[in-house]
């Protein structure tokens, strides 16, 4: 996210699932619940006009 600083959360979803694919079996559901922890947290933000969209803030 660092480098890119938008992704398409379809994108960052699968991103994600594949890096730690290589590590140990990745669940979906836990992915996604730590998408939006670090939306709270100020880390990420969606695109306000496209909700599809999300913008590295950090």
């Amino acid at each position: 996210m660092k480098s890119r600083k938008v992704l398409a959360y379809q994108q960052l979803v699968l991103e994600c699932a594949e890096q730690l694919g290589r590590m140990f079996k990745s669940d979906v559901k836990a992915i996604k619940k730590r998408i939006e922890d670090l939306i709270t947290r100020d880390y990420l933000e969606r695109d306000k006009d496209n909700p599809n969209l999300f913008k590295y803030l950090a």
